[in-house]
């Protein structure tokens, strides 16, 4: 019986700062960003053994893991992104710049103890994408926006085929990206309050 033991860690750190200034007669609030993340996934995953004596399982040993079930995947994650509203009477344009840096690594050991690596990928892709939108503000209950913005995934892990390698190389693979349009119209309500 597979033991399906696995630890994931999520953690990093942003920040943001904000400025809102005037200039050439436009009111601009600008928004600059930071982030780093990293991701990683831990596998090792023993099987267990057992004879049926008697209609009881009983244990009879353990299989320590190698290959797939021991293996520890990580994926670090920098982004950076600045962002300028504009205001223009009712309309409001928003653009937006980000980039994104994003590095994978796996690696297979050949051994329990975790001494020997029997296979390792990687795969490191960076894009910057840019957004443009705006807000129209038809009346006190309506708007209407529409935008187009480049999106961003980045690509699986490259096949378990690769041998180790012995130096630092980098496995390019596309991401997934493209323009994204959107043009809804939201409806803003406010609250009535009755009092006595």
């Amino acid at each position: 019986m597979k033991n399906n033991n696995r630890e994931y860690t999520a953690e990093g750190i942003q920040t943001e700062l904000s400025h809102g200034f005037d200039w050439g007669g436009v009111r601009h609030d600008m928004v600059a960003g930071l982030r780093f993340h990293r991701d990683e996934v831990d596998r090792y995953q023993p099987v267990d053994t057992f004879d049926q004596i008697d209609g009881a399982l009983v244990p009879t040993g353990v299989i320590l893991p190698t290959g797939g079930d021991n293996r520890v995947e990580t994926a670090d994650a920098w982004s950076a992104w600045l962002v300028d509203k504009l205001y223009l009477g009712d309309v409001i344009v928003t653009g937006s710049l980000r980039y994104e840096d994003v590095e994978t690594e796996a690696k297979r050991y050949a051994d329990p103890g975790r001494t020997s690596v029997s296979s390792r990928v990687d795969n490191r892709v960076d894009e910057v994408m840019a957004g443009l939108g705006a807000t129209w503000l038809v009346g006190d209950q309506w708007s209407l926006l529409a935008g187009v913005h480049q999106g961003f995934a980045p690509p699986a892990p490259p096949p378990w085929t690769a041998p180790i390698r012995r130096k630092a190389s980098i496995m390019r693979s596309e991401p997934a990206t493209g323009p994204r349009a959107s043009a809804p119209m939201w409806w803003r309500s406010t609250a009535i309050t009755k009092t006595r």
